[in-house]
């Protein structure tokens, strides 16, 4: 039984270790205190959306939406959660939430 903990504990102390390894390497980016004001923008590049969707039971439903979704242009990423009736949506802040929801509806699925 010590043996175990022991080889636990080793393995532990080796993840721990890699992983300060590898954010030591990619220290995060400091801003750019040059950069020009006047080119930035208060827009964001992208949104997330979340939708209550009903009728969804199974991963053949999380598929159909995640695919009629993704063929959206201004889509980046799809996420559904049966259990929590949801789908989290990440997109271009100029594409229509209606189109999103219509998307969804045409497939079948309830949105209250």
């Amino acid at each position: 039984m010590k043996r175990i903990i022991l080889f636990i504990l080793t393995i532990a102390v080796m993840f721990t270790l890699t992983a300060c390894e590898e954010d030591s390497q990619n220290p995060a980016t400091e801003p750019n205190e040059t950069e020009d004001p006047s080119l930035t923008t208060n827009q964001p590049d992208t949104i997330k959306t979340e939708l209550t969707v009903w009728s969804m039971t199974c991963d053949k439903c999380v598929n159909k939406i995640k695919k009629a979704l993704s063929e959206l242009d201004g889509i980046i990423e799809v996420e559904v959660d049966l259990d929590e009736e949801s789908v989290t949506v990440e997109h271009d802040p100029e594409l229509d939430i209606d189109l999103i929801k219509n998307t969804i509806t045409k497939e079948g699925y309830n949105i209250p």
